[in-house]
């Protein structure tokens, strides 16, 4: 029950011993089907939610965000750059036949995909190097500061940014923290003489400059099905007890 060696396709992968069932599977192939198809469905649903509320990546929101999709709702076309698509194949949850069921346990399996190039660096962990420093956006809770300083000064042309050496890790001369400076007004800012009291300016961290970035795994899509083991087990349990008892009984599924 552990995921496939990691793949160039970036998909988790897992099938089943079906030696302790064998015989629900020789003589009630329907029966077999439906109770190890749900159990797939059970697994993945079960690592979906768990994975996406655990997971510290940001995928974003609307149209520009990394969609992760529903078991089977994510087509079969090519994978889209901005999708995570789970499926479970084969779609029906229901063998009409003893044929169509034999045919189903031989393709029965299940797959996490993406065509997305990013999220794995996000998943293992990387060292991304660059001749020219690179602006590295700031995150404090689930705000953070927009990746391209370029985009960003477009739709702020009239806020500020101060070019300031790090205390700490620079040479104290280099630029490398770049602060939003903030004019907050003071209230009762008039004198008595007419003057007024200057505003007090907020510097708020938005960018790190450097020419080295450590990216840590954040994503824990492996992890999070690692941790699930012992659910999954439960589970699998839960389907090989429903499979014995459709045996004994004679489940209608299959007369």
């Amino acid at each position: 029950m552990n995921p496939a060696p990691v793949s160039t396709t970036g998909s988790i992968q897992f099938s089943i011993d079906h030696r302790p069932i064998t015989a629900v599977i020789e003589g009630m192939p329907k029966a077999a089907y439906f109770w190890l198809r749900d159990f797939f469905g059970r697994a993945f649903v079960t690592h979906r939610v768990k994975w996406l509320a655990g997971k510290s990546t940001s995928f974003g929101r609307g149209g520009r965000g990394i969609r992760v999709t529903r078991i089977n709702e994510g087509g079969t076309g090519a994978l889209d750059p901005r999708e995570v698509r789970y499926s479970v194949t084969p779609d029906d949850r229901r063998m009409p036949t003893t044929p169509a069921a034999v045919r189903g346990l031989q393709q029965l399996g299940a797959a996490v995909e993406t065509g997305n190039v990013v999220l794995p660096v996000h998943e293992f962990g990387t060292d991304i190097r660059s001749g020219k420093p690179m602006f590295v956006p700031t995150f404090k809770g689930n705000q953070h500061t927009p990746r391209d300083i370029r985009k960003w000064r477009a739709k702020n042309p009239s806020k500020r940014l101060l070019f300031l050496p790090s205390k700490r890790g620079g040479d104290g001369k280099t630029p490398e923290l770049v602060y939003e400076a903030i004019t907050k007004r003071r209230p009762g800012r008039v004198r008595a003489d007419g003057t007024s009291r200057p505003g007090q300016v907020k510097l708020k961290l938005r960018w790190v400059m450097r020419r080295e970035v450590e990216m840590h795994p954040t994503l824990r899509l492996y992890d999070s099905w690692d941790d699930l083991r012992a659910e999954r087990d439960a589970q699998f349990r839960t389907a090989s007890d429903r499979m014995l008892q459709d045996l004994v009984r004679q489940d209608a599924r299959d007369l």
